[in-house]
């Protein structure tokens, strides 16, 4: 694997962060299709698996107009408004082949896409874009320059990955998203909602019912949970700014990586009125 070759000596230097964090327990004795006790043995490495968000399918029928497909490394919301459709996040694949192929499933080709709300900066939710060139794509202005590839994460981890998959910079229209922007396109709205964190731009986007999380808030497996420390620029600004989702409505929560819940603001409720987190 990667972490046996030289030239990726700057992505394994950076496990030495984790420290402690890698020992300790009280887990259950697997996680998803991974063995915590082994990964737990293997150190720092093992526990950025274990930690790590999972899908729980490469797709995820969200409602009739809204489909997640698993894209690269992270989730791809398409929003479909009748020929067009909205992408929420762009997916890891430069080539988008899992969103090309659902667009084809509908009828629809790479133009149908009419544009791509990204929920941050890491390349991981926006390099998919690249099949798209013709969509503008809408970024936190924290995290625009991450976009045009002319600044990098500061959090270790992300910093380091960048550097070693060294995405090209997107090339079409980049439009940056303040907190509250109402995105109006295709003849949908979005509306953006500021949680800075887990990097310093991200945003949710509401529409409907919907609320598209990407990595600020995670599903599990019967509620939800911030991102790990260690791929987020600030985990307790991250806590603190998932709070201001309690005011909204909203039914249904789409993540970044893990897929959809239909009880998504009960979710989050429950994981709220829990003060030990605070």
């Amino acid at each position: 694997g990667r972490f046996g070759h030289a030239a990726d000596h700057d992505l394994q230097a950076e496990f030495s962060c984790f420290g402690d964090h890698a020992a300790g327990g009280g887990e259950a004795a697997t996680f998803g299709e991974f063995d915590v006790d082994a990964l737990k043995d293997a150190g720092a490495a093992g526990y950025v698996v274990w930690q790590m968000p999972h899908a729980l399918a490469a797709r995820v029928a969200v409602s009739t107009d809204v489909v997640g497909v698993q894209s690269g490394q992270g989730f791809s919301y398409l929003v479909r408004s009748g020929a067009q459709v909205v992408l929420i996040d762009a997916g890891g694949d430069p080539q988008a082949t899992a969103i090309v192929h659902e667009l084809a499933q509908l009828g629809l080709g790479p133009d149908a896409v009419a544009a791509i709300l990204v929920t941050h900066g890491h390349f991981d939710h926006w390099v998919g874009a690249h099949a798209f060139p013709n969509a503008p794509l809408y970024v936190g202005t924290a995290d625009h320059l991450w976009v045009r590839r002319l600044d990098l994460p500061d959090a270790k981890l992300p910093r380091a990955v960048t550097r070693l998959e060294h995405p090209a910079p997107y090339a079409g229209t980049v439009r940056e998203v303040l907190a509250a922007s109402a995105i109006e396109v295709a003849g949908l709205r979005f509306v953006s909602v500021a949680l800075p964190g887990h990097t310093p731009g991200s945003m949710a986007y509401l529409c409907g019912d919907v609320l598209f999380t990407g990595d600020a808030l995670l599903l599990t497996k019967t509620g939800v949970r911030p991102p790990p420390w260690f791929i987020s620029e600030s985990a307790a600004d991250s806590r603190r700014a998932v709070t201001r989702l309690a005011t909204l409505s909203f039914t249904t929560i789409a993540d970044g990586h893990v897929g959809a819940a239909r009880d998504g603001k009960a979710r989050l409720e429950r994981w709220l009125a829990d003060a030990s987190l605070f």
